[in-house]
């Protein structure tokens, strides 16, 4: 047989440096660019002339020269002075509507593929026109160019710092009203010093509540502070600027965390002396870091720049690799006010065209394969080549039955598992035993059995459902605890229950603690928590698994007094060197009620000025409750809303905000859903809908169903594919309370083991091997 030699494109020398050129034609997210700052000289000239407005001279080159800035402007009162020609001729509708057109083609020919324009409404009325008549000049400019061009335009709405709160107020309500003609977000820009954000707070809340994102101008000409103020008071899901978050880690950190995306512009903040030379511009540390850093270019006419000539200016001066410059494109769809669904596909169809470019070209795509777990995650698959190749072809044959075996040892997490209703029947029975509990007390009848304790145990929750006497939990909880007083008794349970865990193939967990539960024989909350601490380290070094701490009150039981100590001691206990709490949780069988909420408010601002990550019970009866929780207590991650799927636009929001939902298939979740059975499942409704859902534990003794048990009733009632439980297991390491880095390895851990047990169950779902090596 004849021997032939290989003459892929990996043998030969592969380009590692960009020109403008290549760049140019790569698919680019442009997500933070103003209109009355990137209007064309020529047209500024044309429409001057056909509005009578004077101008300061009608030479093109002259103009440029007044309304462009470069390196050597001074400050921010000269880089504004070019708004002042611009905005002389935005007054009419047909000219916003000219503009609006013309700033898309530009955008188009400079090969971006999704783009959001942003301006204020109120700059545009000087000469009598109304804000909606502005809007409706801006979205028919906006529908001009989505008809020419095959890109994706959406609308952001600026409301203006040095401006009353009233006015801000006013153009939210516009803002909001426009959603169904493009309006996606709302922004405050203008000056910061002076004008925090808090002052529009009012203004925001309009906006949230009605679920349109939230992106403001902060850390730009003000401090960090700017920037928590924008998180804190309005719920900023992205930051435009924020070139001094630098200034505070604890804050960069919780931005990182919860994927609050950086919208960077460069040389614009050369020129208005946000930085001082290029060379200071952060957005390295903020790359390096893990923050979603998206280059734009703020106002291509006023800078002189086009997002093109702002990635060459990151590969020339901040040394950008090929791969990372792929990540970085990424990150700008990553972070697009979009539907999941939409983004999901745009970031796909863009990835492929970049790869496609960039393998013609002969570029070295060895970095990108490398990160191959995290380009998976977003439905590419490399073929032989590296070139991107459609999903295997096993995956589009009818779905495998998935072993009970396979689901066990499948790498997962556990993120809400509540020590007091997690102890394995056997020791709870040995510790009742020991400590001569007297359950006669306890419950109102004589047991005598380990089988009656675990009866009583997994039907509380359906008894107190079914009959007239509410109390099967409470005494299901008073025996648990009745155990777990004592500094020893602590440590067998959490022993038993970690042993639990692993068994279950679980790799992180968040143990959910309520020190007082544990306070009956003497113990301090700061007690309890030394112990579960000290023996949660010490398991962590025996087995391998990782393992965070939620403190969390009773949202029932506890008053605002109880609130606040509690969140106090979670703040105390995070900032120990050795601590493992990552979190607060309110957790009970209501919410907060709406009406009183505002008696907690205090611990809740608390909880944001120390950036802690926060979990809370909501939408069990409404929806009210989840935009209170986001809104009003700083949640990240939703426990139960088991009615989200009435208020669909609400459930979309959360997918594109990476707002987690913790379930299990309980008796409560299955009986507040039955009326989402429309979808086969309601947990499908919430797969589909791409609600970033993690399936827990909770109390799991209070169930007759395991881990292992729900995850096969779920897969069982979704008819989830292999890849689809995959998704599933691996929102876990995305939304989890570790932090980003503890997060991103704990993924990459997972990809490699779930490709080592798929191929040996015959799957054979990854069709090359670039995973980095264990």
């Amino acid at each position: 047989m004849a021997t032939t030699t290989s003459t892929t494109p990996s043998s030969s020398v592969k380009k590692t440096k960009f020109t403008e050129a290549i760049l140019r034609r790569l698919p680019k997210a442009e997500l933070h660019r103003h209109l009355d700052g990137s209007i064309r000289p020529a047209t500024i000239i044309e429409l001057a002339k056909e509005q009578g407005v004077e101008l300061p001279t009608t030479d093109e080159a002259e103009l440029k020269s007044l309304v462009c800035v470069d390196e050597t402007c001074t400050s921010l009162v000269q880089y504004l002075r070019g708004f002042d020609i611009t905005l002389k001729v935005l007054q009419k509708p047909y000219a916003i509507t000219r503009a609006m057109y013309e700033v898309c083609e530009d955008a188009w020919n400079d090969g971006v593929r999704y783009l959001e324009v942003r301006f204020s409404p109120i700059l545009h009325t000087v000469e009598g026109m109304s804000q909606g008549g502005v809007m409706e000049a801006v979205c028919e400019g906006q529908a001009m160019a989505m008809y020419r061009f095959p890109l994706r335009v959406q609308i952001i709405v600026c409301a203006m710092r040095q401006l009353p709160a009233t006015e801000s107020f006013k153009i939210a309500e516009i803002a909001w009203r426009y959603r169904h003609k493009g309006v996606v977000a709302f922004d405050l820009a203008g000056p910061e010093l002076g004008f925090s954000s808090k002052i529009h707070k009012s203004a925001f809340e309009i906006i949230r509540n009605k679920c349109i994102h939230c992106t403001i101008h902060s850390g730009e000409a003000a401090g960090w502070e700017s920037i928590c103020d924008s998180i804190r008071y309005c719920g900023a899901n992205r930051i435009g600027h924020g070139v001094r978050l630098v200034e505070n880690p604890a804050l960069m950190e919780y931005v990182i965390d919860h994927a609050i995306a950086i919208e960077c512009c460069p040389t614009s903040n050369v020129h208005t002396k946000a930085i001082a030379r290029i060379e200071d511009h952060p957005i390295r540390k903020f790359f390096d870091a893990g923050a979603l850093t998206v280059p734009c270019t703020d106002n291509t006419t006023v800078s002189g720049v086009t997002l093109t000539g702002e990635y060459m200016l990151l590969h020339e001066k901040f040394n950008f690799a090929v791969e990372e410059i792929v990540r970085l494109l990424d990150y700008g769809f990553r972070a697009a006010f979009l539907t999941s669904t939409e983004k999901r596909r745009l970031r796909t169809d863009c990835f492929h065209d970049t790869l496609r470019i960039l393998s013609e070209e002969g570029y070295d795509m060895s970095g990108i394969l490398a990160r191959e777990a995290y380009y998976k995650s977003i439905g590419v698959y490399f073929g032989e080549t590296g070139l991107p190749m459609p999903p295997p072809m096993s995956w589009r044959l009818p779905q495998r039955h998935i072993s009970r075996e396979l689901l066990r040892l499948l790498p997962k997490t556990d993120l809400h598992c509540r020590l007091d209703g997690s102890v394995s029947i056997d020791l709870l029975w040995k510790e009742l035993q020991d400590a001569s509990i007297n359950l006669a007390a306890l419950t109102g009848k004589a047991i005598t059995t380990k089988e009656e304790i675990a009866t009583l145990l997994t039907t509380a929750e359906v008894s107190d459902a079914t009959s007239d006497i509410h109390n099967s939990t409470s005494i299901a909880k008073a025996i648990t605890r009745s155990v777990l007083q004592k500094p020893e008794q602590i440590e067998r349970a959490l022993d038993d229950v970690v042993a639990q865990a692993i068994n279950d193939g679980v790799i992180y967990m968040e143990l959910v603690i309520r020190p007082l539960c544990h306070t009956e024989q003497g113990l301090t909350p700061e007690q309890v928590m030394t112990i579960v601490n000290t023996r949660c380290r010490y398991l962590m070094t025996l087995h391998p698994i990782h393992i965070g701490i939620v403190i969390y009150v009773n949202t029932v039981n506890d008053d605002p007094i109880i609130f606040k100590s509690l969140a106090e001691l979670a703040v105390r206990q995070r900032k120990y060197r050795e601590s493992l709490v990552v979190g607060f949780g309110c957790y009970g069988d209501e919410p907060i009620p709406e009406s009183s909420f505002k008696y907690f408010m205090s611990t809740f601002e608390f909880l944001k000025a120390e950036n802690m990550n926060v979990s809370m019970v909501a939408g069990l009866q409404g929806v009210g409750t989840i935009l209170q929780a986001i809104r009003e207590g700083g949640a990240s991650r939703l426990s139960g809303a088991y009615h989200v799927h009435t208020f669909p636009r609400l459930m979309n929001f959360l997918a594109t905000q990476g707002i987690a939902v913790e379930l299990s298939l309980s008796h409560k979740f299955r009986e507040h859903t039955k009326n989402a059975t429309f979808a086969g499942s309601p947990v499908r409704l919430f797969i589909d809908n791409d609600l970033p859902i993690t399936i827990c534990s909770f109390r799991g003794k209070f169930s007759p169903l395991g881990r292992i048990d729900v995850l096969e009733n779920i897969i069982e009632d979704c008819k989830l594919t292999l890849e689809e439980l995959l998704k599933l297991f691996s929102n876990g390491f995305l939304y989890n309370f570790g932090g980003h880095v503890l997060g991103q390895q704990l993924l990459d851990k997972f990809w490699v083991s779930c490709k080592k047990l798929t191929d040996s169950a015959g799957y054979h779902m990854f069709p090359v091997n670039p995973f980095p090596s264990d």
